[in-house]
């Protein structure tokens, strides 16, 4: 889930002794603060809640996604050396076409 790659910590690059992650929440996001150590993951599916008060998650887990969309880009296809088996096999134009490639069985 893309909220756990935000909140996973990390060393700071200025100071590798220091952690920190990618999302900070101050104490002025007070719900979000008081509900988010509450929270119970569904057993059945780690990407939801379970029970509890999940409004502020909820909210807060929309802006995340939204502003990491976009932040993405659009993957770019590779460069194949010429005479190599993905220029041969043509993968570039399939994969800029959007076309599938046909298998043994389809």
């Amino acid at each position: 889930m893309i909220i756990h790659e935000y909140l996973r910590p990390y060393a700071s690059a200025g100071n590798p002794d220091r952690l920190t992650a990618k999302v900070q929440i101050f104490s002025t996001c007070s719900e979000l603060v008081r509900t988010l150590p509450l929270l119970i993951y569904d057993a059945k599916d780690a990407d939801q809640i379970a029970d509890g008060d999940d409004h502020a998650y909820d909210g807060w887990s929309y802006g995340i996604q939204a502003w990491h969309v976009r932040r993405s880009t659009e993957p770019q296809a590779p460069e194949y050396k010429r005479g190599t088996l993905g220029d041969i096999m043509g993968h570039k134009a399939k994969i800029e076409d959007g076309t599938k490639r046909k298998g043994v069985f389809s």
